[in-house]
């Protein structure tokens, strides 16, 4: 990992291949929010100072000449320091994703990361819905978190900061699973138990903190949301449930599904919002089959 001045990369950092996707924050926005916070801290300071001047001059002087420019500041500072903090924060912002890696820019500096550097990426997307009326709900937007975790340093968060964070955060998650999938189905090859955060999986069977679940007993592992949740259901032969995993707990979601869909125990997504499940499963399949063919 390295760490460069707070600029966007103008050309690709060495050795880290062709540039594949970018995205960046506005820097006209990040400039208003930060004009919009001064002016606010600015506006307060004047109208304290004036204030105070007014008690001063007063016959006799007023003894409390803070109280003015204290009660002013409940409205203005809070919301000058916000928007100044978010103005100067949000005026740089980017991330490019690269064939070896992926280099994110804020105002702190720049973090250039190779896939080896990586050890998890967390995925999250949900729909947003609205209850339009009788008990109709719709879809109004959806949105996605991609968190990426290196061996050292700090965490690299694609969130909606980004301009069309969905999709960027999916093809991040993508290029990463890709990248990391040889080294996990290496390590099964060899008969180790490789780990998804709190889930273990290993050739005899699925493993987690309270229970261990060998195949011959499991039919089938599929992602059910549940509202603003979601999570791996994983059914037995008998069709009865036999235990549930947190889809958010669990890293590298996309390797995780692949992994399963090789053991022959990938189950289709269910629910009102299966088809977040199903992206996912597509893109796993995808990944699988193009792994086969390299």
């Amino acid at each position: 990992m390295s760490f460069v001045p707070p600029q966007v990369p103008q050309s690709p950092p060495s050795g880290m291949g062709r540039l594949v996707d970018r995205a960046k924050v506005s820097v006209v926005g990040g400039w208003v929010v930060l004009s919009v916070g001064v002016m606010l801290l600015v506006a307060w300071a004047g109208l304290s100072m004036a204030l105070v001047i007014d008690q001063l001059r007063r016959t006799p002087p007023a003894s409390n000449v803070w109280i003015g420019p204290l009660v002013v500041a409940f409205f203005f500072v809070p919301l000058g320091v916000i928007f100044t903090v978010k103005g100067l924060r949000g005026r740089i912002l980017c991330m490019e994703l690269f064939e070896r890696g992926v280099v994110f820019t804020n105002y702190r500096g720049g973090q250039t990361l190779l896939w080896e550097d990586i050890t998890a990426v967390y995925w999250e997307q949900f729909s947003h819905r609205t209850d339009v009326a009788l008990g109709l709900e719709v879809t109004t937007h959806r949105t996605a978190k991609l968190t990426i975790v290196p061996r050292f340093g700090k965490h690299v968060v694609v969130d909606e900061r980004f301009p069309r964070h969905v999709e960027l955060a999916a093809v991040i998650r993508d290029a990463a699973g890709e990248a990391m999938l040889p080294r996990h189905e290496a390590a099964l090859m060899r008969g180790e138990r490789i780990f998804f955060g709190p889930v273990g999986i290993d050739r005899w069977g699925l493993h987690t903190a309270q229970a261990a679940y060998p195949w011959e007993i499991v039919a089938a592992v599929r992602w059910e949301p549940d509202g603003p949740s979601a999570w791996y259901s994983v059914y037995g032969t008998n069709h009865a449930r036999l235990t549930t995993l947190s889809a958010s707990a669990i890293p590298n979601g996309i390797i995780f599904q692949i992994i399963l869909e090789r053991l022959g125990k990938l189950g289709a997504s269910a629910g009102a919002d299966a088809a977040l499940g199903d992206g996912l499963l597509t893109a796993a399949r995808r990944l699988l089959t193009r792994s086969r063919v390299s």
